[in-house]
């Protein structure tokens, strides 16, 4: 994988989390409102003053019944429910897109040293600059970096990140 790749999956990572959990959540939500609007369709169906989507006349009641049995048994659902299931299907579609980067990310710093996934979660995570990060140096990692050497850091984690995304 390019570096260019990389630091953009590096930099989208937070806020993939939490678009991920957005959709979780939102996706919860419509599978909820698809099953009780699924569980009332028989009821409107059948009801007395229902009007049955392809049917041109009237009956009496267990005609009307019988024709929202029958058109329950073929599949029927309602434009709503449809739109819900399309809206719930391209918001799975995009989790998983971000899901993958975000594990792609997770494997990548775990398969980094202590110093190296600091240094990457610093900069990329926290977007923090490397004035920002010399000031952390000590009272995090034990140890005082310049921003040459913190600069130097990065690059040599980067580097590791793409020779594992090869």
């Amino acid at each position: 994988m390019e570096q260019e790749k990389v630091v953009r999956l590096l930099e989208t990572y937070r806020g993939n989390i939490g678009r991920c959990g957005y959709i979780q959540a939102r996706i919860f939500e419509l599978s909820r409102y698809i099953r009780k609007a699924r569980a009332c369709t028989a009821e409107d169906l059948a009801g007395p003053s229902a009007s049955i989507p392809g049917s041109t006349r009237s009956g009496n009641t267990e005609s009307r019944t019988e024709r929202a049995g029958i058109r329950l048994a073929d599949g029927y659902v309602s434009q709503h429910v449809q739109d819900m299931e399309r809206e719930a299907t391209r918001l799975q579609d995009e989790y998983e897109t971000k899901q993958g980067a975000i594990d792609c990310v997770n494997a990548w710093i775990r398969g980094l040293g202590k110093k190296d996934a600091w240094i990457i979660k610093r900069t990329f995570f926290d977007g923090l600059k490397l004035a920002e990060i010399e000031n952390l140096c000590v009272a995090e990692i034990g140890v005082s970096c310049s921003k040459y050497v913190l600069r130097r850091m990065r690059n040599d984690a980067l580097a590791k990140i793409c020779e594992m995304a090869r």
